[in-house]
């Protein structure tokens, strides 16, 4: 049915209706099996042709479920973005009657994800725009029947049951179609399990039938109808971290290095600079940026050699890469970067400097497992490219913070400081002539108890770069250790405090 009824009916007319409801159902590429509807074609060249359209947000995972999706809302005339999840929550009891097997539910929760997913990926057709305003799907039986405040506790429970989990043929996620029946045009009868199956969709009936007379588990249903299918563990993406901000230099072209905090409660997650002053503190705070939680890495480099402080933030719905280009004037304007890595997959990124000496800025990325790669990033034209994937290092998982402050030991090459997670031990890393880091001693306890730890470049204007660290409890202060030129303690160890109100940021860069 196109509606669920929302007033309590009486038993004798509930079956009444029920009967007539299960003679009505055909749903294709995703119905409910109350929901009569027109089906998805199977025939190949459609689906080639469906395939070669890009989805509307140029998002390319096939292994992290996008975070919306763009609904067009047929009777209101407009394109709603809208929750991923909770749209296959809203969704999926429209789709699959709430009092069947949840076994057959977390089938159907499985399908009608996975349709929606390849939809985000691949626009059904060019006609997909309204006003000029592209989307994925429509609310209606044409695509998956979409009712905002439809989700239903037993399907909602699929659904979060089976999230973690993606469907995909060679590691591609692909059009999960169903129908009520595999005759889709037959609306009277119910299907038995893996009745006239064809790899291309699935019977709702059946999966019913499956579930409850033969207690199949979703993943055996889901491989009677789908045929060849994977099934693997869907990556969450990595939340923004003080892991994974990092960097500093001269944002506002003054001469004088400044600092940028990210703060996740305003603005969509906002950016707000502090400006370096002539008598090394930081003050005159400005926002520069909004709309940032989208991003769950920030960087800051001089991707094009122009002086001005660039910012490269990973998406956290893609794993892919943007540069935020500094004007010199205060502002970002985006583009693109040309990388073939899935940078999700890094626990954490760092901005180091130029290890190489190539004169191009290197990046540092760190594993779940502690590999360390060095990577290296150009301007190329209008964009820029990642390149130089080379493996530098072992065992860095142990680390809460890397750090990439500047030539500490005054030999002309970064170095970096690392801080133990478990024992707060603070190490420095001297970067050989190859640009590797290696071990060159212990320089300082306890900063495991620090809530931020940053470069700040040379703030004081003593010739020697110098590392920050915010408080971990109240007023949150900053604290300005200088460098100093004796190497086994190259940052001093009694800091300067500045201004509180840090806290708010979930890291400084």
């Amino acid at each position: 049915m196109r509606a669920m009824r929302r007033r309590p009916l009486r038993p004798a007319l509930a079956l009444v209706l029920a009967a007539l409801v299960a003679l009505t159902l055909a749903p294709a590429s995703g119905a409910d099996p109350v929901s009569p509807r027109t089906p998805v074609s199977p025939e190949p060249r459609a689906a080639a042709r469906a395939a070669a359209l890009p989805g509307c947000s140029g998002y390319t995972s096939h292994t992290v479920p996008p975070t919306t999706i763009r609904v067009y809302r047929t009777k209101l005339g407009r394109v709603d973005v809208v929750d991923f999840k909770q749209y296959v929550k809203d969704v999926l009891p429209r789709e699959w009657i709430p009092s069947w097997d949840s076994r057959s539910l977390q089938a159907g929760a499985m399908a009608a994800k996975t349709f929606a997913w390849h939809q985000v990926l691949y626009r059904k057709s060019t006609s997909y725009v309204h006003q000029g305003v592209c989307y994925d799907v429509k609310d209606t039986v044409a695509d998956q029947l979409y009712v905002p405040g439809s989700a239903h506790p037993r399907t909602s429970a699929a659904v979060d049951a089976t999230w973690s989990t993606y469907m995909h043929r060679g590691g591609q996620i692909f059009l999960s179609q169903f129908c009520a029946n595999m005759n889709c045009s037959d609306v009277r009868s119910r299907d038995t399990c893996g009745y006239a199956t064809n790899g291309v969709r699935m019977s709702q009936w059946g999966t019913q039938d499956c579930a409850a007379r033969l207690g199949r588990d979703h993943r055996s249903i889901l491989r009677i109808y789908y045929g060849s299918i994977s099934l693997g563990t869907a990556r969450p993406a990595p939340p923004m971290s003080t892991r994974s901000i990092s960097g500093s230099g001269d944002f506002s072209g003054d001469g004088r290095p400044d600092m940028i905090g990210y703060d996740p409660s305003r603005n969509g997650g906002q950016g707000v600079v502090y400006h370096g002053t002539t008598s090394g503190r930081l003050a005159n705070p400005r926002v520069i940026g909004g709309s940032w939680a989208r991003y769950n890495a920030l960087l800051r480099l001089d991707v094009d050699g122009d002086g001005r402080q660039d910012v490269l933030a990973r998406v956290a719905s893609t794993g892919e890469l943007v540069l935020l280009r500094g004007t010199g004037k205060g502002t970002l304007a985006p583009v693109s970067v040309r990388s073939t890595e899935d940078w999700n997959a890094y626990a954490q990124l760092v901005s180091p400097g130029d290890l190489t000496g190539d004169g191009r800025p290197d990046v540092l990325t760190v594993t779940p497992g502690g590999q360390v790669h060095r990577f290296t990033i150009a301007s190329s034209g209008g964009s820029a490219v990642v390149t130089g994937k080379t493996r530098v290092a072992l065992g860095w998982a142990r680390f809460s913070h890397v750090v990439g402050p500047g030539d500490l030991t005054g030999d002309g090459r970064p170095d970096l400081l690392t801080v133990d997670a478990q024992t707060g031990v603070l190490r420095l890393y001297a970067t050989t002539a190859t640009g590797t880091p290696a071990y060159r001693a212990q320089i300082g306890t306890g900063w495991h108890r620090l809530r931020h730890v940053t470069a700040l470049g040379d703030l004081t204007r003593d010739g020697r770069p110098d590392v920050g660290a915010v408080g971990a409890s109240a007023p949150f202060d900053l604290r300005v250790y200088k460098g100093r030129s004796v190497v086994t303690r190259p940052v001093s160890g009694t800091p300067s405090r500045q201004s509180g109100g840090f806290g708010r940021f979930a890291g400084l860069f």
